[in-house]
């Protein structure tokens, strides 16, 4: 089996040291967040597919600031991606959005019926653009998982902003 916490640290290593991050919280969230903290592991076989989510946050929203980062960051991650699969199923997905709208979906969500906010990521599969949308909090998947009893880990904080925007 493919020890995806070591190739995820040596990611983590190589990227968190951008001093460009500086500027920016960076948190794993997510499925492989639950795997990486040893919580509410899934059955082996969901570990096939189970990106890795990046969220990417900052006070202010400022996508035109943070675009040149993020392709730069995905595709440096791309060579850790070859390592984690060779079907091409497992993949590192990041979001930029405001640290406002990453505590109000990940941390403060219990009373949350409908929260719209935007948010950047990559376009795949060659990674040379990002593309921003809207995003409507609770997402169908997370009805799902809530149906099921779900309980989601709180994000795991990879760096801690150290400039000012």
């Amino acid at each position: 089996m493919i020890d995806k916490i070591k190739i995820f640290e040596s990611w983590k290593k190589e990227i968190l040291q951008l001093k460009e991050l500086d500027d920016y919280n960076v948190y794993l969230v997510g499925s492989f967040n639950d795997y990486y903290q040893k919580k509410n592991i899934a059955p082996k076989s969901d570990y096939n597919f189970m990106d890795i989510d990046i969220w990417i946050t900052d006070e202010k929203y400022n996508s035109e600031k943070i675009k040149p980062l993020i392709l730069n960051i995905s595709n440096i991650s791309k060579k850790y991606e070859k390592q984690l699969t060779t079907e091409s199923n497992l993949k590192f997905d990041f979001v930029y959005c405001t640290q406002k709208n990453l505590e109000i979906t990940h941390f403060k969500n219990d009373n949350i019926k409908k929260h719209k906010f935007k948010l950047l990521y990559p376009l795949r599969p060659h990674l040379k653009n990002v593309e921003e949308i809207e995003m409507i909090y609770p997402s169908e998947k997370m009805n799902e998982k809530s149906s099921m009893n779900y309980n989601k880990i709180k994000p795991t904080l990879l760096k801690k902003q150290i400039g000012i925007n």
